[in-house]
C-alpha cells in the first residue's frame, strides 16, 4: 500500500494544537486565580479598615490580614496616617502556578481610606 501526501498531517497539528491548549488552561487558572487573589486582598483590607475604626490594635489587625488574604503570597500591610484618617495598603503576589505565569501576573493591591476613631 502506497503512503499518501496526506499521511501523519493530523499528528503534526495534534502536536501543534496540544501544547498551545495546555499553555491557554494554565494562563487562564492564573488569571482565575489572580481574579480570587484580588478579592481575598479587597476583604483583608476591608476587615483591617473596620478593625482599626474601632481602634483595635496594629499586631491584631496585622493578624487578621494576614489570615484574610488566603490565597496570596507575600502580603503587605501598611497603615499612613493622614489629616484626621488613615490609608490602609494590602498588597500581594498571586499564588499561581511556578514558572512564566507568575511573571504574566502584576502583584494585587487595595487601598481604602479609614477615619480614625
Amino acid at each position: 500500500m502506497r503512503a499518501s501526501a496526506d499521511d501523519g498531517v493530523v499528528t503534526a497539528e495534534f502536536a501543534v494544537l496540544v501544547p498551545a491548549l495546555l499553555a491557554f488552561v494554565l494562563l487562564l487558572a492564573s488569571v482565575l486565580a489572580a481574579a480570587a487573589a484580588q478579592v481575598s486582598v479587597a476583604n483583608a483590607a476591608r476587615e483591617a479598615g473596620r478593625m482599626l475604626s474601632r481602634g483595635e490594635p496594629l499586631p491584631a489587625v496585622n493578624d487578621v490580614v494576614r489570615r484574610s488574604a488566603a490565597g496570596v503570597d507575600a502580603v503587605t500591610f501598611d497603615v499612613q496616617p493622614e489629616g484626621d484618617g488613615m490609608w490602609v495598603d494590602v498588597a500581594g503576589s498571586p499564588r499561581v502556578l511556578p514558572g512564566p505565569m507568575r511573571v504574566l501576573l502584576p502583584p494585587v493591591r487595595a487601598r481604602l481610606w479609614v477615619l480614625q476613631p
